[in-house]
């Protein structure tokens, strides 16, 4: 029986995945970001201190999305996250829970200045 409860899992995220290329005209290496897939998540912020530090200039937002296991497992050196608030998080660590049951995704965003 699985650790994960489906309703918990109440949040849409897109993996997304480094592709990098060649510039023909520079010759410059470039980093382009496809959209992987779409997965349900759990969000899991960070703590109070975090919320308060979000609001501060130059600020990262913290936590982690909980999601079913997937075969093909994500890394930060080659994915990040369209998080389910619009914004762009950084894929930090993977954690697995459980033997197979899910996988903890820490990641950090950058804050706007409320």
């Amino acid at each position: 029986m699985s650790g994960l409860s489906a309703g918990a899992l109440d949040r849409e995220i897109t993996l997304q995945t480094a592709t990098v290329s060649t510039d023909d005209t520079t010759g410059q290496e470039v980093q382009s970001w496809d959209d992987e897939e779409t997965i349900w998540a759990q969000w899991l912020p960070g703590s109070a201190r975090e919320l308060w530090q979000a609001r501060q200039i130059d600020a990262t937002i913290e936590g982690g999305y909980v999601v079913y296991d997937m075969s093909s497992r994500p890394t930060p050196e080659v994915n990040r996250i369209i998080g389910h608030d619009g914004r762009t998080y950084d894929l930090k660590g993977v954690t697995e829970m459980g033997r197979g049951e899910g996988l903890l995704l820490a990641v950090a965003a950058r804050a706007e200045a409320v």
